[in-house]
């Protein structure tokens, strides 16, 4: 069994060990999420890969665009990087995405932040900058010789007062020890990103002709699916097909499995007769032109589920 795929594994029996929800897994390298899993309204997208920096630009901008639309936090889970295997309690930023080890990010769901980031130079950490001026000040102590210390500069510790730098993680254990004081803040890594600005891409014919009838339409590439539908908070995913059925099933499979645990809306376009396949909303394209407004669709989906 592949390296990737054993640590995908664990992955899952990580989160599915503490009450997460997972996703059928899409085992393709190339794609820009492994599964998905939920848990009291957390939804992560995740990515698993050996070496995180083979990760793409492309894997990653979609890992990103799909997370802001589904409110989701997009995490990188893998074992090393080019310069070595990966630490522990070290977050790793690539192409905007936090990576990290299993251990890192099985600790991250009990509750336990990691605090260091590694980036040029070695590993950095976001210091509480009112508990350490505060500190300092109750001490009555000047920041000479805090800095002293720490083997700082006084300016050093001012920027970190101030909330103006990072501190390398050797400076945040020797001020920790100083003070007798966890003063180190937590990576959130379970954030949900913003919407990118150039998000709306070029589209296919078929949402080109979901977007006229009202709904905001987005691209997916590298995805289980093909696209994703909104109208307020109504998210809908969908994929169209060419292929017979029985060539597709572990795809439509996976579709729904995707949908079921980001609770949102699905449905497949293809050719076959049936207005349900595996239990998910057949419509075909031509059904999709003749629609005059946005209800037509939900009236469709709807007919088409209860079949």
């Amino acid at each position: 069994m592949k390296e990737r795929q054993i640590l995908l594994f664990k992955v899952i029996e990580t989160l599915e060990a503490i009450g997460y929800i997972c996703s059928d897994s899409c085992f393709l390298g190339n794609t820009c999420l492994d599964f998905l899993a939920r848990k009291n309204g957390k939804l992560l997208i995740i990515k698993v890969i050996s070496n995180i920096d083979s990760i793409t630009e492309s894997q990653a901008a979609e890992m990103l665009k799909l997370a802001s639309l589904f409110g989701a936090s997009p995490v990188i889970i893998g074992k090393k990087r080019r310069l070595g295997s990966l630490e522990d309690n070290v977050v790793y930023n690539r192409k905007g995405i936090y990576a990290l080890s299993l251990i890192t990010f099985s600790r991250a769901l009990d509750g336990e932040l990691p605090s260091a980031e590694s980036d040029r130079g070695g590993y950095f950490v976001n210091l509480d900058h009112e508990a350490l001026m505060g500190m300092r000040k109750e001490l009555k102590m000047s920041r000479k010789k805090i800095a002293e210390s720490a083997g700082i500069t006084p300016r050093m510790l001012y920027d970190y007062e101030r909330d103006k730098s990072k501190a390398s993680l050797k400076v945040a254990v020797k001020l920790e020890k100083f003070f007798n004081t966890k003063i180190s803040i937590g990576i959130d890594i379970f954030s949900v990103p913003e919407i990118p600005e150039d998000i709306n891409s070029s589209k296919s014919s078929l949402l080109n002709r979901l977007a006229l009838l009202g709904f905001d339409v987005f691209p997916a590439k590298k995805a289980p699916f093909s696209g994703i539908i909104k109208e307020k908070k109504e998210i809908i995913i969908t994929r169209k097909f060419t292929l017979p059925v029985k060539l597709i099933k572990n795809k439509i499979a996976l579709l729904k499995s995707i949908a079921e645990t980001a609770e949102t809306g699905a449905f497949i376009v293809s050719r076959e007769k049936h207005k349900n396949i595996f239990g998910l909303p057949n419509i075909k394209e031509k059904e999709i032109k003749e629609m005059k407004e946005a209800s037509d669709l939900f009236e469709i989906i709807e007919e088409h589920t209860a079949d």
